[in-house]
C-alpha cells in the first residue's frame, strides 16, 4: 500500500510542473520543470520498488530511480545560477551587451 503514495507523489509533482510552466516560460521555470519531472521520476520508481513483488522489476525501478536522482541536483543547481543571474542563458545578454557599446 506504500507504493500508492510514491506514485500519488508523482503526479502531484507532475502536475505541479505542468501549472508552474505554464503561468512561465522563463528558462529559469524550464530548469525548475526538468528538476521536478526527475523528482517526479524518482518517486515513480520508488513506488515501484516498494509495490513490486517481482524481483526483475525492483531491479528496473532503481535503475530507473538512479536517472531521475541523477537528474535532480544539476536542474536545480542551473535553475538556481539563472534565477541569481550568476549565469546567463544563450542569447539572453547579447542584445544588451551590443546596445551598450
Amino acid at each position: 500500500m506504500a507504493w500508492v503514495l510514491g506514485v500519488l507523489l508523482g503526479w502531484i509533482g507532475l502536475l505541479l510542473t505542468y501549472r508552474g510552466v505554464r503561468r512561465s516560460r522563463s528558462s529559469e521555470a524550464r530548469l525548475w520543470a526538468l528538476a521536478l519531472l526527475a523528482l517526479a521520476l524518482w518517486t515513480w520508481s520508488e513506488g515501484l520498488i516498494i509495490g513490486a513483488s517481482d524481483p526483475e522489476l525492483r531491479i528496473l525501478g532503481f535503475q530507473v530511480q538512479a536517472l531521475g536522482v541523477a537528474g535532480i541536483a544539476p536542474f536545480f543547481l542551473l535553475g538556481a545560477l539563472r534565477y541569481s543571474g550568476l549565469a546567463r542563458g544563450p542569447g539572453i545578454g547579447s542584445a544588451s551587451c551590443s546596445s551598450r557599446s
